[in-house]
């Protein structure tokens, strides 16, 4: 049986209270699954705008309904609730997406996915988002409330960048008017261009810094391993003079073999004087098994650009073990 305006009206404030818990508590259990997906340490900056939740409001559903022209019930229309989540990077939805969608504890639907739009026509240049629809499982319940099938919540996922163009043109310019002059949608279609233009840039940029990031970890471990064998001491996980020093002088290490850096300090002899140095800020570090093999290939280099100066008397005491002037 089809409701009237004022049925619908009705539903819609006496189901408020329950899509509101609903999209509040799911906005939580996204975000803690999320964490727990990529670790804490990233998810601390990974969303750009706190994620939040709405109601549409009476009128919005009201418009919504005289457009649908009949429904049976006002649960019909799936986005009575809303969730955002805003990210910096197109590879960064696809782990919001992936959450969603592996959780068993609702159904979901994809409403609308920005890509399989531009897929199906390349010249497409509209609002870009991910929509999903999650719906509860019948009978679970939240903080006391039973929910039925239909309680559902519309989760948009979108980059910065979407996010900055939805609030221009859909939010401020398709919702308010009627007729769009031919220069302002050019102007639209530009920005379109040059946001999937930059997006892309961003997100090769983001993949090889991350292989930078991952070389450098590497080596790290690597040179405090050496250390550790050569001293038989740990190293704090806050220690800065070895990064210092390996950022300083990274890219002679390209095509340089981890072994070659670590034989620098095999000599028992040279382990036996780092040892009798720990009280020295670049002997108390694994910086002082990098700058061996430094000072043996790039002497001339490694002094001119020596990043602390208050790492010198013992880069002058690393040149007086292997012989070489330091003057």
């Amino acid at each position: 049986m089809k409701i009237s305006r004022d049925q619908f009206l009705a539903e819609v404030r006496a189901s408020a209270p329950l899509l509101e818990l609903w999209a509040r508590e799911s906005v939580k259990l996204i975000s803690d699954m999320v964490e727990a997906e990529i670790g804490p340490d990233r998810f601390k900056g990974f969303f750009k705008i706190e994620p939040s939740c709405r109601l549409k409001t009476e009128e919005s559903a009201l418009r919504k309904f005289d457009r649908w022209g009949s429904l049976d019930s006002a649960m019909e229309i799936h986005d009575l609730v809303g969730a955002r989540f805003v990210v910096l990077l197109r590879t960064d939805l696809q782990v919001i997406e992936e959450v969603i969608k592996g959780f068993s504890g609702w159904s979901t639907a994809g409403v609308r996915h920005f890509q399989d739009a531009v897929d199906d026509d390349p010249e497409i240049f509209d609002y870009q988002s991910i929509h999903l629809v999650i719906k509860g499982s019948r009978g679970a319940t939240i903080n006391g409330h039973v929910l039925s099938d239909d309680v559902t919540c519309e989760i948009q996922i979108r980059t910065i960048l979407q996010h900055a163009y939805a609030e221009l043109c859909h939010d401020k310019i398709y919702k308010n008017f009627r007729f769009i002059p031919q220069s302002a949608k050019r102007l639209v279609a530009r920005s379109m261009a040059l946001m999937e233009t930059t997006d892309s840039i961003f997100c090769e940029t983001a993949e090889q810094l991350e292989e930078v990031a991952a070389d450098r970890n590497k080596w790290l471990e690597y040179l405090s391993e050496v250390y550790g064998d050569a001293t038989h001491r740990s190293v704090s996980s806050g220690e800065l003079v070895c990064p210092i020093i390996f950022d300083k002088f990274q890219h002679l290490l390209e095509n340089v073999m981890m072994s070659d850096v670590g034989a620098a300090v095999s000599a028992p002899g040279i382990r036996s004087r780092i040892v009798d140095r720990l009280d020295d800020r670049l002997f108390g570090s694994p910086g002082c098994v990098l700058t061996y093999w430094l000072v043996q290939n790039h002497f001339i280099e490694t002094k001119r650009a020596w990043p602390d100066q208050s790492l010198s008397p013992g880069l002058q005491l690393v040149c007086a073990d292997l012989g070489i002037s330091y003057d």
